[in-house]
């Protein structure tokens, strides 16, 4: 048993495609943080308008951000954060190691690596609320199943209320200076490595504000997948014919209401201000229905070139932390600056080429370790 980017693997017959689906949201994470990364944090959103606005290639990349990628990759993580906790919990108490001394000191450690990650270097940080969420969540380990199951209900009824706040206020700041269009002051512009962790710091300490929003969502994702993982969600027979119905509805709906929300935000120049707040809410819950129909799916079959990335799916810390390291070099104004500016396929072409780096480098490493030094000290 060792712990991926803080998310505790099960060693079992079935870990190799779990490790691999880790990898595939992993990559989601990376080319959506490449997108917005030189706006960041001086910006409502993650996904920037086409540049340039008339191309139809700028256009294409954005739809194709928001409706496949944008509130998909990282409800997965968590959702797999989750389901990796309830394993290592189990397995640890077999063991005869106390499980909750373990659980919590990764957590903590997470908690400050995140801390860091966000002060210092990109304030769009999740490992902050990941390993808050994760603490909490320890308090529910020794519960029955049914009383999860409560709690879930309760986190998913939250969940949508808060979204729909969080839409309210979004379309609200429509009209705020941080919005697209306003005077630059995101990484791509900063002129030192000062300026640099001065925007970090401050967008972090928003960010932090804003946590009451955004953690009923987490803790709901979280926890389905520690239900997951009690109840052998992914691994039963007897969870097939559930698995089927979800991917055979849940995949056609969840791509519909994705594709006709990244319509509405291409409308809407990629700015808030004519994307109607019920739609924003949408988005919000539209992504992680459709990463469910997506995991029901592979469970029932998962294919060989997921269990191909588990090797980067056991390093997942290393590669999300290293692709923001590469982000502030290449398009960070501190570094080469090559975001300031950079047309949308141009930071395309970054992304993916960075998130293909690492992922190689991680599946290079994993053929001789574990994990990298920050997944073996967190496991420690």
């Amino acid at each position: 048993m060792d712990s991926a980017g803080g998310l505790p693997v099960a060693r079992s017959p079935r870990t190799p495609w779990i490790d691999g689906l880790r990898a595939v949201a992993l990559i989601g994470v990376v080319l959506i943080n490449g997108a917005g990364y030189a706006h960041l944090p001086d910006t409502l959103y993650v996904v920037p308008p086409p540049v340039p606005a008339d191309s139809p290639s700028a256009i294409g990349l954005q739809a194709a951000l928001v409706a496949l990628l944008q509130g998909k990759a990282y409800p997965l993580l968590a959702f797999l954060f989750g389901f990796g906790l309830a394993m290592a919990w189990r397995a640890r108490r077999r063991g005869g190691v106390d499980p909750a001394a373990s659980a919590r000191r990764r957590q903590w450690r997470l908690l400050a690596l995140g801390a860091a990650h966000g002060a210092l270097l990109y304030s769009g940080d999740v490992l902050t609320a990941y390993a808050l969420v994760g603490l909490w969540l320890l308090r529910w380990m020794r519960l029955r199943a049914r009383a999860v199951w409560r709690r879930l209900c309760i986190a998913v009824a939250v969940a949508v209320v808060m979204a729909a706040l969080e839409a309210w206020a979004l379309a609200s700041m429509a009209g705020d200076p941080l919005a697209w269009g306003a005077v630059p002051g995101g990484y791509g512009w900063a002129q030192s490595v000062l300026q640099h962790v001065a925007l970090s710091a401050s967008g972090y300490a928003v960010a932090l504000a804003g946590l009451p929003l955004v953690l009923p969502q987490i803790v709901a994702l979280m926890a389905a997948g520690l239900l997951a993982a009690r109840l052998g969600v992914l691994t039963r027979a007897r969870w097939r014919p559930a698995l089927r119905c979800l991917g055979h509805w849940g995949l056609p709906i969840g791509l519909v209401l994705n594709l006709a929300i990244a319509a509405l935000v291409v409308r809407a120049g990629g700015t808030a201000g004519g994307v109607p707040p019920p739609a924003l809410a949408a988005l919000l819950l539209a992504g992680p229905l459709l990463t469910a129909a997506f995991v029901a799916r592979l469970a029932l079959r998962p294919p060989a070139w997921v269990e191909a990335l588990q090797g980067v799916g056991r390093m997942s810390l290393s590669v999300y932390l290293g692709s923001s390291l590469a982000f502030a070099a290449l398009l960070g104004g501190a570094g080469l600056g090559l975001g300031a500016g950079a047309t949308s396929a141009m930071v395309a072409g970054i992304s993916t080429g960075t998130c293909l780096l690492l992922m190689a480098l991680a599946h290079r490493v994993a053929r001789y370790r574990r994990g990298g030094p920050l997944e073996r000290w967190l496991a420690r």
